[in-house]
């Protein structure tokens, strides 16, 4: 793997200048061709269940949307790695790397963040049983605010069908979670 140089007094203005004259241009050949967006969503795992991860790289976009799927395991001897490299090694949207040691779920983020070369990130938790939209509806958010400097969804617990998710429901713990309602 390279390693990422910094350049020096780089500006964003020349990449910007370019890809807006690029705009320009194909709004006056084909008003109705919409800019691509690249969003990386990086998932950090320790647990490594299969079933959940599936359920998120298997996550759809829209053709006017790039995205891959960085996802960082932070467990170096879970079992499980071999099977998902097995099932997803072979898709160029998903990135699998696996840290030496235990980092923790923040180190985690922050060495998918320095993985993505997209313009927007999506931090999804490995245990997350996302709507299958979820990246549409991101890609609709960011169009429609383009100069935010991000945003922030709702997460529903699931019901408490157990001893246990009943005592965590209890304790009056999942107050944040649905903050950005």
């Amino acid at each position: 793997r390279y390693q990422k140089l910094t350049a020096v007094d780089w500006t964003f203005e020349t990449l910007d200048d370019a890809t807006t004259r690029v705009e320009d241009w194909l709004k006056s050949k084909a008003s109705t061709v919409e800019r691509k967006i690249t969003l990386d969503v990086v998932i950090p795992s320790y647990r490594v269940q299969l079933e959940l991860l599936e359920g998120i790289l298997n996550l759809k976009t829209s053709s006017t949307c790039t995205t891959r799927f960085i996802l960082i395991i932070d467990n170096s001897s879970s079992p499980a790695i071999a099977e998902l490299k097995h099932r997803f090694c072979t898709r160029p949207d998903v990135r699998i790397l696996v840290n030496a040691m235990n980092l923790g779920a923040s180190l985690s983020r922050n060495r998918g963040l320095y993985e993505s070369a997209a313009e927007w990130v999506f931090f999804l938790d490995d245990d997350a049983q996302p709507s299958p939209d979820l990246l549409l509806a991101a890609e609709r958010a960011i169009r429609a605010a383009p100069d935010a400097a991000g945003f922030v969804g709702s997460v529903r617990f699931p019901r408490a069908t157990t001893a246990r998710t009943t005592a965590v429901h209890l304790a009056g713990v999942l107050n944040f979670w649905d903050i950005a309602d």
